[in-house]
Protein backbone atom coordinates (compact mmCIF):
# COMPACT_ATOMS: atom_id res chain seq x y z
CA UNK A 1 0.00 0.00 0.00
CA UNK A 2 1.25 3.56 -0.97
CA UNK A 3 1.70 5.64 1.73
CA UNK A 4 0.69 8.72 -0.70
CA UNK A 5 -2.63 7.31 -1.78
CA UNK A 6 -4.04 10.07 -3.77
CA UNK A 7 -7.90 8.54 -2.57
CA UNK A 8 -6.97 8.45 1.09
CA UNK A 9 -5.27 12.22 0.63
CA UNK A 10 -8.26 13.79 -1.60
CA UNK A 11 -11.02 12.39 1.07
CA UNK A 12 -9.31 13.63 3.66
CA UNK A 13 -8.53 16.60 2.92
CA UNK A 14 -12.07 17.03 1.75
CA UNK A 15 -13.76 15.39 5.53
CA UNK A 16 -11.24 16.69 8.36
CA UNK A 17 -11.56 20.37 6.45
CA UNK A 18 -14.79 20.80 6.60
CA UNK A 19 -16.96 22.97 9.77
CA UNK A 20 -19.19 19.48 10.14
CA UNK A 21 -16.39 17.51 11.71
CA UNK A 22 -15.75 19.71 14.04
CA UNK A 23 -19.00 20.30 15.00
CA UNK A 24 -19.42 16.59 15.83
CA UNK A 25 -16.25 16.23 17.48
CA UNK A 26 -17.33 18.53 19.60
CA UNK A 27 -20.91 17.41 20.38
CA UNK A 28 -19.56 13.85 21.46
CA UNK A 29 -17.11 15.31 23.26
CA UNK A 30 -19.36 17.41 25.42
CA UNK A 31 -22.04 14.68 25.64
CA UNK A 32 -19.57 12.19 27.28
CA UNK A 33 -18.43 15.25 29.70
CA UNK A 34 -21.75 15.42 30.36
CA UNK A 35 -22.44 11.89 31.51
CA UNK A 36 -19.40 12.37 33.88
CA UNK A 37 -20.78 15.16 35.50
CA UNK A 38 -24.37 13.81 35.81
CA UNK A 39 -22.97 10.56 37.08
CA UNK A 40 -20.05 12.00 39.44
CA UNK A 41 -20.33 10.81 42.76
CA UNK A 42 -20.21 13.02 45.86
CA UNK A 43 -18.12 12.03 48.85
CA UNK A 44 -18.77 8.26 49.52
CA UNK A 45 -17.55 4.67 50.15
CA UNK A 46 -14.75 3.51 48.12
CA UNK A 47 -16.80 0.49 47.07
CA UNK A 48 -19.81 2.64 45.69
CA UNK A 49 -17.71 4.82 43.79
CA UNK A 50 -15.99 1.56 42.04
CA UNK A 51 -19.15 0.46 41.11
CA UNK A 52 -19.95 3.69 39.52
CA UNK A 53 -17.01 4.15 37.98
CA UNK A 54 -17.34 1.02 36.16
CA UNK A 55 -21.33 2.03 35.00
CA UNK A 56 -19.68 4.74 33.89
CA UNK A 57 -17.07 3.07 31.93
CA UNK A 58 -19.70 0.64 30.29
CA UNK A 59 -21.77 3.35 29.10
CA UNK A 60 -19.33 5.10 27.34
CA UNK A 61 -17.69 1.77 26.07
CA UNK A 62 -20.97 0.56 24.70
CA UNK A 63 -21.90 4.06 23.30
CA UNK A 64 -18.85 4.22 21.09
CA UNK A 65 -18.83 0.34 19.91
CA UNK A 66 -22.82 1.47 18.91
CA UNK A 67 -21.90 4.81 17.13
CA UNK A 68 -18.82 2.69 15.43
CA UNK A 69 -21.10 -0.05 14.59
CA UNK A 70 -23.52 2.41 12.90
CA UNK A 71 -21.28 4.71 11.16
CA UNK A 72 -18.59 2.86 9.88
CA UNK A 73 -20.97 0.87 7.22
CA UNK A 74 -22.67 4.06 6.15
CA UNK A 75 -19.24 5.62 5.34
CA UNK A 76 -17.57 2.80 3.62
CA UNK A 77 -20.81 0.96 1.62
CA UNK A 78 -20.93 3.44 -0.65
CA UNK A 79 -17.32 3.72 -1.50
CA UNK A 80 -17.11 1.68 -4.79
CA UNK A 81 -20.66 1.20 -5.49
CA UNK A 82 -20.68 4.96 -5.28
CA UNK A 83 -17.99 5.33 -7.91
CA UNK A 84 -20.33 2.96 -9.95
CA UNK A 85 -23.30 4.80 -10.01
CA UNK A 86 -21.42 8.34 -10.82
CA UNK A 87 -19.99 6.20 -13.59
CA UNK A 88 -16.26 7.03 -12.32
CA UNK A 89 -15.43 3.58 -11.70
CA UNK A 90 -14.03 3.18 -14.65
CA UNK A 91 -11.13 5.78 -14.72
CA UNK A 92 -10.94 4.79 -11.40
CA UNK A 93 -9.37 1.18 -12.43
CA UNK A 94 -7.72 3.17 -15.33
CA UNK A 95 -5.39 4.93 -13.27
CA UNK A 96 -1.79 3.84 -11.73
CA UNK A 97 -3.53 2.86 -8.22
CA UNK A 98 -3.71 -0.77 -7.95
CA UNK A 99 -6.58 -2.52 -6.66
CA UNK A 100 -4.84 -2.26 -3.13
CA UNK A 101 -4.04 1.41 -2.82
CA UNK A 102 -7.93 1.61 -3.94
CA UNK A 103 -9.35 -0.31 -1.17
CA UNK A 104 -6.93 0.76 1.50
CA UNK A 105 -7.70 4.20 0.39
CA UNK A 106 -11.37 3.99 0.34
CA UNK A 107 -11.40 2.16 3.77
CA UNK A 108 -8.89 4.43 5.64
CA UNK A 109 -10.95 7.74 4.43
CA UNK A 110 -13.79 6.42 5.73
CA UNK A 111 -12.16 5.41 8.91
CA UNK A 112 -9.75 8.20 10.05
CA UNK A 113 -12.65 10.51 11.31
CA UNK A 114 -14.15 7.74 13.42
CA UNK A 115 -11.00 6.52 14.69
CA UNK A 116 -10.23 10.40 15.42
CA UNK A 117 -13.38 10.82 17.23
CA UNK A 118 -13.06 7.54 18.88
CA UNK A 119 -9.78 8.22 20.51
CA UNK A 120 -10.57 11.86 20.88
CA UNK A 121 -13.04 10.62 24.17
CA UNK A 122 -9.84 8.88 25.84
CA UNK A 123 -9.36 11.95 28.34
CA UNK A 124 -12.90 11.82 29.57
CA UNK A 125 -12.80 8.09 29.77
CA UNK A 126 -9.24 8.57 32.05
CA UNK A 127 -11.81 9.98 34.49
CA UNK A 128 -12.78 6.49 35.43
CA UNK A 129 -9.20 6.22 36.69
CA UNK A 130 -9.73 8.53 39.52
CA UNK A 131 -12.81 6.28 40.99
CA UNK A 132 -11.03 2.70 41.01
CA UNK A 133 -12.15 -0.37 39.92
CA UNK A 134 -10.90 0.58 36.15
CA UNK A 135 -6.90 0.21 35.17
CA UNK A 136 -5.16 1.30 32.25
CA UNK A 137 -4.88 -2.36 31.05
CA UNK A 138 -8.29 -2.10 30.20
CA UNK A 139 -8.53 0.88 28.78
CA UNK A 140 -6.11 0.18 26.32
CA UNK A 141 -7.90 -3.22 25.65
CA UNK A 142 -10.70 -1.29 25.45
CA UNK A 143 -9.54 1.29 22.50
CA UNK A 144 -8.10 -1.71 20.80
CA UNK A 145 -11.23 -3.75 20.68
CA UNK A 146 -12.90 -0.26 19.42
CA UNK A 147 -10.33 -0.28 16.42
CA UNK A 148 -10.26 -3.76 15.78
CA UNK A 149 -14.47 -3.32 15.40
CA UNK A 150 -14.15 -0.32 13.29
CA UNK A 151 -11.93 -2.07 11.16
CA UNK A 152 -14.14 -4.93 10.67
CA UNK A 153 -17.29 -2.34 10.21
CA UNK A 154 -15.72 -0.74 7.28
CA UNK A 155 -14.34 -3.72 5.66
CA UNK A 156 -17.70 -5.36 5.60
CA UNK A 157 -18.84 -2.47 4.30
CA UNK A 158 -16.46 -2.51 1.62
CA UNK A 159 -16.62 -5.79 0.73
CA UNK A 160 -20.45 -5.41 0.15
CA UNK A 161 -20.02 -2.64 -1.51
CA UNK A 162 -17.38 -4.41 -4.17
CA UNK A 163 -19.97 -7.04 -5.00
CA UNK A 164 -22.62 -5.39 -4.87
CA UNK A 165 -23.98 -2.49 -7.89
CA UNK A 166 -25.88 -0.04 -5.43
CA UNK A 167 -24.70 1.73 -2.51
CA UNK A 168 -27.68 1.19 -0.70
CA UNK A 169 -27.89 -2.39 -1.33
CA UNK A 170 -25.02 -2.40 -0.26
CA UNK A 171 -25.68 -0.79 3.52
CA UNK A 172 -28.47 -2.83 3.63
CA UNK A 173 -26.10 -5.69 3.35
CA UNK A 174 -23.51 -4.26 5.72
CA UNK A 175 -25.92 -3.65 8.04
CA UNK A 176 -27.76 -7.87 8.12
CA UNK A 177 -24.10 -8.64 8.84
CA UNK A 178 -23.07 -6.54 11.73
CA UNK A 179 -26.61 -6.02 12.96
CA UNK A 180 -27.17 -9.61 15.16
CA UNK A 181 -23.24 -9.80 16.00
CA UNK A 182 -23.35 -6.22 17.71
CA UNK A 183 -26.49 -7.19 20.18
CA UNK A 184 -25.24 -10.38 20.78
CA UNK A 185 -21.88 -8.53 22.40
CA UNK A 186 -23.56 -6.00 24.27
CA UNK A 187 -25.74 -8.22 25.97
CA UNK A 188 -22.96 -10.79 26.57
CA UNK A 189 -21.29 -7.64 27.75
CA UNK A 190 -17.38 -9.32 27.80
CA UNK A 191 -16.26 -5.56 28.29
CA UNK A 192 -14.66 -6.03 31.69
CA UNK A 193 -12.79 -9.69 31.01
CA UNK A 194 -9.78 -8.15 29.14
CA UNK A 195 -8.59 -11.94 27.74
CA UNK A 196 -11.93 -11.91 25.55
CA UNK A 197 -11.57 -8.83 24.89
CA UNK A 198 -8.33 -8.96 23.42
CA UNK A 199 -9.24 -12.19 21.30
CA UNK A 200 -12.61 -10.66 20.17
CA UNK A 201 -10.36 -7.78 18.69
CA UNK A 202 -7.92 -10.17 17.30
CA UNK A 203 -10.79 -12.47 15.64
CA UNK A 204 -12.35 -9.10 14.10
CA UNK A 205 -8.87 -8.00 12.67
CA UNK A 206 -8.74 -11.43 11.09
CA UNK A 207 -11.88 -11.05 9.21
CA UNK A 208 -11.51 -7.41 8.30
CA UNK A 209 -8.31 -8.23 6.64
CA UNK A 210 -10.08 -11.47 4.65
CA UNK A 211 -12.99 -9.45 3.41
CA UNK A 212 -10.40 -6.68 2.26
CA UNK A 213 -8.43 -9.21 0.58
CA UNK A 214 -11.92 -10.62 -1.08
CA UNK A 215 -12.64 -6.78 -2.22
CA UNK A 216 -9.17 -6.65 -3.84
CA UNK A 217 -9.19 -9.53 -5.66
CA UNK A 218 -12.71 -8.45 -6.90
CA UNK A 219 -11.36 -5.69 -8.70
CA UNK A 220 -9.03 -7.39 -10.85
CA UNK A 221 -11.96 -9.03 -12.26
CA UNK A 222 -14.30 -7.54 -15.42
CA UNK A 223 -17.59 -6.06 -13.97
CA UNK A 224 -20.82 -7.12 -15.69
CA UNK A 225 -22.49 -4.14 -17.12
CA UNK A 226 -25.28 -5.37 -18.03
CA UNK A 227 -26.82 -7.59 -14.64
CA UNK A 228 -29.73 -10.10 -14.81
CA UNK A 229 -33.47 -9.18 -13.80
CA UNK A 230 -35.74 -10.76 -11.64
CA UNK A 231 -37.60 -11.73 -14.77
CA UNK A 232 -34.84 -13.28 -16.42
CA UNK A 233 -33.51 -15.17 -13.69
CA UNK A 234 -33.08 -19.07 -14.22
CA UNK A 235 -34.64 -20.59 -10.91
CA UNK A 236 -32.25 -23.35 -11.24
CA UNK A 237 -28.87 -21.22 -10.66
CA UNK A 238 -29.77 -19.42 -7.51
CA UNK A 239 -27.69 -20.47 -4.43
CA UNK A 240 -29.62 -20.83 -1.38
CA UNK A 241 -33.40 -19.52 -0.49
CA UNK A 242 -34.90 -19.56 -4.35
CA UNK A 243 -37.64 -17.27 -5.09
CA UNK A 244 -40.54 -18.84 -7.40
CA UNK A 245 -42.73 -15.83 -8.76
CA UNK A 246 -45.17 -17.78 -9.66
CA UNK A 247 -45.66 -19.25 -6.05
CA UNK A 248 -47.57 -17.52 -3.03
CA UNK A 249 -45.95 -16.20 -1.02
CA UNK A 250 -43.15 -15.99 -2.76
CA UNK A 251 -45.65 -13.17 -5.30
CA UNK A 252 -46.21 -11.37 -2.31
CA UNK A 253 -42.52 -10.16 -2.34
CA UNK A 254 -41.36 -10.32 -5.72
CA UNK A 255 -44.75 -10.45 -7.52
CA UNK A 256 -44.07 -11.57 -11.73
CA UNK A 257 -44.99 -8.94 -14.38
CA UNK A 258 -48.15 -9.94 -16.64
CA UNK A 259 -46.34 -9.28 -19.94
CA UNK A 260 -49.73 -6.76 -21.04
CA UNK A 261 -48.98 -3.04 -21.41
CA UNK A 262 -50.05 -0.85 -17.66
CA UNK A 263 -53.62 -0.27 -17.77
CA UNK A 264 -54.52 3.52 -17.04
CA UNK A 265 -55.46 2.53 -13.31
CA UNK A 266 -51.82 1.31 -12.76
CA UNK A 267 -49.37 3.43 -11.07
CA UNK A 268 -46.09 3.44 -13.13
CA UNK A 269 -43.42 5.06 -10.37
CA UNK A 270 -44.81 1.94 -8.61
CA UNK A 271 -44.09 -1.00 -11.13
CA UNK A 272 -40.59 0.76 -11.94
CA UNK A 273 -39.02 1.64 -7.65
CA UNK A 274 -40.47 -2.51 -7.33
CA UNK A 275 -39.15 -4.09 -10.55
CA UNK A 276 -36.09 -1.64 -11.54
CA UNK A 277 -35.00 -0.38 -8.40
CA UNK A 278 -35.04 -3.75 -6.19
CA UNK A 279 -35.10 -6.21 -8.41
CA UNK A 280 -33.69 -4.91 -11.34
CA UNK A 281 -30.43 -6.89 -10.41
CA UNK A 282 -32.05 -9.56 -9.81
CA UNK A 283 -33.33 -11.25 -6.47
CA UNK A 284 -29.78 -12.11 -4.86
CA UNK A 285 -30.15 -8.97 -2.48
CA UNK A 286 -33.64 -9.45 -1.51
CA UNK A 287 -32.79 -13.60 -1.32
CA UNK A 288 -29.28 -12.48 1.21
CA UNK A 289 -30.98 -10.04 3.51
CA UNK A 290 -34.11 -12.95 4.26
CA UNK A 291 -31.89 -15.90 4.77
CA UNK A 292 -29.27 -13.85 6.76
CA UNK A 293 -31.95 -12.18 8.86
CA UNK A 294 -34.16 -15.70 9.82
CA UNK A 295 -30.57 -17.05 10.46
CA UNK A 296 -29.80 -13.64 12.94
CA UNK A 297 -32.93 -14.07 14.13
CA UNK A 298 -32.15 -17.62 15.83
CA UNK A 299 -29.47 -16.59 18.61
CA UNK A 300 -32.17 -14.14 19.91
CA UNK A 301 -34.87 -16.82 19.65
CA UNK A 302 -32.97 -18.91 21.68
CA UNK A 303 -32.18 -16.74 24.24
CA UNK A 304 -35.70 -14.94 24.60
CA UNK A 305 -36.81 -18.47 25.77
CA UNK A 306 -34.39 -18.91 27.91
CA UNK A 307 -34.70 -15.67 29.27
CA UNK A 308 -38.38 -15.15 29.14
CA UNK A 309 -38.17 -11.94 27.44
CA UNK A 310 -39.95 -11.44 24.61
CA UNK A 311 -38.64 -7.73 24.55
CA UNK A 312 -35.05 -8.83 23.51
CA UNK A 313 -36.61 -10.65 20.32
CA UNK A 314 -38.72 -7.61 19.83
CA UNK A 315 -35.76 -5.14 19.83
CA UNK A 316 -34.29 -7.58 17.43
CA UNK A 317 -37.44 -6.72 15.03
CA UNK A 318 -37.07 -2.87 16.25
CA UNK A 319 -33.16 -2.44 15.19
CA UNK A 320 -33.69 -4.23 11.84
CA UNK A 321 -36.39 -2.09 10.51
CA UNK A 322 -34.52 1.11 12.24
CA UNK A 323 -31.09 0.12 10.07
CA UNK A 324 -32.95 -1.85 7.06
CA UNK A 325 -35.45 0.63 6.21
CA UNK A 326 -33.15 3.47 5.44
CA UNK A 327 -31.12 1.79 3.32
CA UNK A 328 -33.77 0.86 0.84
CA UNK A 329 -35.48 3.96 0.99
CA UNK A 330 -33.13 7.19 1.69
CA UNK A 331 -31.99 6.99 -2.22
CA UNK A 332 -35.91 6.89 -3.67
CA UNK A 333 -35.65 10.38 -4.95
CA UNK A 334 -31.53 11.10 -4.35
CA UNK A 335 -30.56 8.19 -7.07
CA UNK A 336 -32.61 9.79 -9.27
CA UNK A 337 -30.71 13.14 -9.11
CA UNK A 338 -27.29 11.47 -9.30
CA UNK A 339 -28.53 9.39 -12.19
CA UNK A 340 -29.88 12.75 -14.05
CA UNK A 341 -33.54 11.15 -13.95
CA UNK A 342 -35.21 13.68 -12.22
CA UNK A 343 -36.37 15.75 -14.50
CA UNK A 344 -37.14 13.35 -16.77
CA UNK A 345 -39.07 11.96 -13.95
CA UNK A 346 -41.30 15.63 -13.05
CA UNK A 347 -42.22 16.34 -16.37
CA UNK A 348 -43.73 12.76 -17.11
CA UNK A 349 -48.28 12.99 -17.38
CA UNK A 350 -47.91 11.28 -13.77
CA UNK A 351 -48.64 13.72 -10.59
CA UNK A 352 -46.65 14.10 -7.34
CA UNK A 353 -49.51 12.23 -6.02
CA UNK A 354 -48.94 9.13 -8.02
CA UNK A 355 -45.01 9.53 -7.91
CA UNK A 356 -44.74 9.77 -4.11
CA UNK A 357 -47.37 6.85 -3.57
CA UNK A 358 -45.90 4.61 -5.57
CA UNK A 359 -42.39 4.90 -4.53
CA UNK A 360 -43.56 4.96 -0.68
CA UNK A 361 -45.59 1.70 -1.49
CA UNK A 362 -43.12 0.12 -3.15
CA UNK A 363 -40.60 0.56 0.23
CA UNK A 364 -43.17 -0.19 2.38
CA UNK A 365 -44.01 -3.37 0.99
CA UNK A 366 -40.56 -4.62 0.54
CA UNK A 367 -39.97 -3.88 4.54
CA UNK A 368 -43.28 -4.93 5.14
CA UNK A 369 -42.74 -8.59 3.70
CA UNK A 370 -38.60 -8.76 6.03
CA UNK A 371 -40.99 -8.28 8.79
CA UNK A 372 -43.56 -10.49 8.04
CA UNK A 373 -40.89 -13.72 8.01
CA UNK A 374 -39.44 -12.60 11.09
CA UNK A 375 -42.70 -12.54 12.97
CA UNK A 376 -43.54 -16.01 13.67
CA UNK A 377 -40.77 -16.31 15.82
CA UNK A 378 -42.22 -14.06 18.31
CA UNK A 379 -45.82 -15.59 18.18
CA UNK A 380 -43.68 -19.28 18.61
CA UNK A 381 -41.85 -17.64 21.85
CA UNK A 382 -45.16 -16.37 23.46
CA UNK A 383 -46.82 -19.74 22.74
CA UNK A 384 -43.77 -21.81 24.04
CA UNK A 385 -42.79 -19.99 27.55
CA UNK A 386 -45.80 -19.75 30.07
CA UNK A 387 -43.92 -16.56 32.19
CA UNK A 388 -44.46 -15.01 28.67
CA UNK A 389 -47.72 -15.47 28.41
CA UNK A 390 -48.46 -14.28 32.25
CA UNK A 391 -46.93 -11.04 31.78
CA UNK A 392 -47.75 -10.21 28.30
CA UNK A 393 -51.86 -10.47 27.36
CA UNK A 394 -52.78 -11.87 23.78
CA UNK A 395 -53.92 -7.98 23.39
CA UNK A 396 -50.40 -6.93 23.76
CA UNK A 397 -48.38 -9.61 21.91
CA UNK A 398 -50.72 -9.25 18.75
CA UNK A 399 -52.18 -6.18 18.45
CA UNK A 400 -50.19 -4.06 20.79
CA UNK A 401 -46.81 -5.23 19.14
CA UNK A 402 -48.30 -5.41 15.33
CA UNK A 403 -49.13 -1.73 15.89
CA UNK A 404 -45.59 -0.98 17.22
CA UNK A 405 -43.89 -2.93 14.70
CA UNK A 406 -46.23 -1.14 11.77
CA UNK A 407 -46.02 2.16 12.76
CA UNK A 408 -42.34 2.34 13.38
CA UNK A 409 -41.85 1.27 9.55
CA UNK A 410 -44.01 3.78 8.56
CA UNK A 411 -42.77 6.59 9.97
CA UNK A 412 -38.84 5.23 9.19
CA UNK A 413 -39.45 5.09 5.22
CA UNK A 414 -41.46 8.54 5.25
CA UNK A 415 -38.77 9.57 7.27
CA UNK A 416 -35.93 8.27 4.67
CA UNK A 417 -38.14 9.31 1.59
CA UNK A 418 -38.43 13.04 2.85
CA UNK A 419 -34.31 12.95 3.72
CA UNK A 420 -33.72 12.05 -0.13
CA UNK A 421 -36.00 14.99 -1.35
CA UNK A 422 -34.27 17.38 1.05
CA UNK A 423 -31.01 16.18 0.62
CA UNK A 424 -28.63 15.98 -2.70
CA UNK A 425 -26.82 12.55 -2.41
CA UNK A 426 -27.87 9.11 -0.90
CA UNK A 427 -24.60 9.41 2.00
CA UNK A 428 -26.18 12.62 3.00
CA UNK A 429 -30.05 11.39 3.17
CA UNK A 430 -28.85 8.25 4.90
CA UNK A 431 -26.64 9.82 7.44
CA UNK A 432 -29.30 12.70 7.79
CA UNK A 433 -32.21 9.66 8.53
CA UNK A 434 -29.70 7.77 11.08
CA UNK A 435 -28.91 10.24 13.46
CA UNK A 436 -32.64 11.82 13.51
CA UNK A 437 -33.71 7.95 14.41
CA UNK A 438 -30.89 7.97 17.06
CA UNK A 439 -31.84 11.03 18.82
CA UNK A 440 -35.46 10.14 18.82
CA UNK A 441 -35.33 6.51 19.10
CA UNK A 442 -31.67 5.72 20.83
CA UNK A 443 -31.25 8.85 22.93
CA UNK A 444 -33.97 8.42 25.17
CA UNK A 445 -32.65 4.82 25.97
CA UNK A 446 -29.37 6.16 26.94
CA UNK A 447 -30.51 9.01 29.03
CA UNK A 448 -32.87 6.81 30.84
CA UNK A 449 -29.85 4.25 31.45
CA UNK A 450 -27.75 7.17 32.74
CA UNK A 451 -30.18 9.14 34.70
CA UNK A 452 -31.67 5.87 36.69
CA UNK A 453 -28.30 3.69 36.52
CA UNK A 454 -25.75 6.31 37.24
CA UNK A 455 -27.24 8.83 38.33
CA UNK A 456 -30.19 7.13 40.79
CA UNK A 457 -32.86 9.25 39.55
CA UNK A 458 -36.35 8.22 40.36
CA UNK A 459 -38.05 5.50 37.91
CA UNK A 460 -41.09 7.01 36.97
CA UNK A 461 -40.16 10.72 36.28
CA UNK A 462 -37.07 9.34 33.77
CA UNK A 463 -39.33 6.05 32.49
CA UNK A 464 -41.19 8.65 30.56
CA UNK A 465 -38.30 10.08 28.30
CA UNK A 466 -39.19 7.61 26.34
CA UNK A 467 -42.50 7.85 25.33
CA UNK A 468 -41.77 8.38 21.49
CA UNK A 469 -39.40 5.28 21.36
CA UNK A 470 -40.66 2.23 20.48
CA UNK A 471 -38.28 0.40 22.57
CA UNK A 472 -39.58 1.74 25.90
CA UNK A 473 -43.29 0.90 24.89
CA UNK A 474 -41.82 -3.11 23.74
CA UNK A 475 -40.41 -2.98 27.34
CA UNK A 476 -43.25 -1.67 29.12
CA UNK A 477 -45.82 -4.72 28.34
CA UNK A 478 -43.83 -7.23 30.48
CA UNK A 479 -45.10 -5.95 33.55
CA UNK A 480 -43.73 -8.00 36.18
CA UNK A 481 -44.30 -7.92 39.83
CA UNK A 482 -42.54 -5.30 41.24
CA UNK A 483 -41.59 -3.44 38.02
CA UNK A 484 -42.38 -3.13 34.38
CA UNK A 485 -40.16 -3.37 31.81
CA UNK A 486 -36.54 -5.50 31.60
CA UNK A 487 -33.55 -5.49 33.46
CA UNK A 488 -32.15 -3.75 30.41
CA UNK A 489 -34.57 -0.59 30.31
CA UNK A 490 -36.81 -0.70 33.97
CA UNK A 491 -40.02 1.04 33.72
CA UNK A 492 -42.66 2.84 35.74
CA UNK A 493 -45.10 -0.26 36.78
CA UNK A 494 -48.52 -0.47 34.65
CA UNK A 495 -47.21 1.64 32.17
CA UNK A 496 -47.78 -0.65 29.04
CA UNK A 497 -51.00 1.35 28.09
CA UNK A 498 -49.76 4.50 28.37
CA UNK A 499 -46.84 4.00 26.37
CA UNK A 500 -48.09 2.34 23.49
CA UNK A 501 -50.77 5.19 23.24
CA UNK A 502 -48.30 7.81 23.20
CA UNK A 503 -45.73 6.12 20.87
CA UNK A 504 -49.13 5.53 18.13
CA UNK A 505 -49.95 9.06 17.93
CA UNK A 506 -46.46 10.19 17.93
CA UNK A 507 -45.76 8.25 15.13
CA UNK A 508 -48.69 8.69 13.20
CA UNK A 509 -48.87 12.16 13.75
CA UNK A 510 -45.34 12.44 13.25
CA UNK A 511 -45.53 10.33 9.71
CA UNK A 512 -48.74 12.55 8.91
CA UNK A 513 -46.09 15.80 8.81
CA UNK A 514 -43.44 13.52 7.10
CA UNK A 515 -46.00 12.93 4.28
CA UNK A 516 -47.79 16.50 4.03
CA UNK A 517 -43.94 17.91 3.93
CA UNK A 518 -43.11 15.67 0.72
CA UNK A 519 -45.94 16.74 -1.17
CA UNK A 520 -45.53 19.89 -0.11
CA UNK A 521 -41.76 20.06 -1.20
CA UNK A 522 -42.79 17.81 -4.02
CA UNK A 523 -45.74 19.15 -5.91
CA UNK A 524 -44.27 22.71 -6.91
CA UNK A 525 -41.56 20.78 -8.58
CA UNK A 526 -43.71 19.14 -10.80
CA UNK A 527 -45.74 21.97 -11.48
CA UNK A 528 -42.73 24.08 -12.05
CA UNK A 529 -41.67 21.24 -14.68
CA UNK A 530 -44.61 21.35 -16.45
CA UNK A 531 -45.16 24.71 -16.65
CA UNK A 532 -41.51 25.04 -18.07
CA UNK A 533 -42.62 22.75 -20.51
CA UNK A 534 -45.54 24.14 -21.77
Amino acid sequence: MRLDNPVLNRELIENLRSPRAFIMQAIFILALGGVVVVAWPPEMELGLQAEISRKIYQTFAWGQFVLLALLAPVLSAPSVAGERERKSFDLLLTSPLSPTDIVWGKLLSALVYLLLLAFSSLPVFACCLLLGAVGGRLIASTYAFLFAEAYACGAIGLAASTFIGRSRNALAVSYVVILPAAMVLIFANPIFNVPAIVTLSLFLALVGTVLLVLAQRRLRKPFDQAPVSADEENLEEQIGLVIDRRRFPDSLLSPRGSGQPLDESGNPAYEKELRFELFGQGTLLIRFLLQASLVAALPFFIAALATNGLWLYGYYILVFTILIAPALTAGVFTQERERGTLDLLTTTALGADRIIRGKLLSSLRSIGMLIMFLLPFMLMIWALSVPIREKVGVFYMTAGTGAVLLSTAVFVVLLSAFFSLVCRTTLRSMVGTYVTLALLFILPVVLHIVLVGLAGANLTDAGWLGGASPFFTLASFEAGEYRAGTFFLPLPNDAAGGFLAFYLLFSLGGSSLLLAGLYRLFSPLCQHRHDRGM
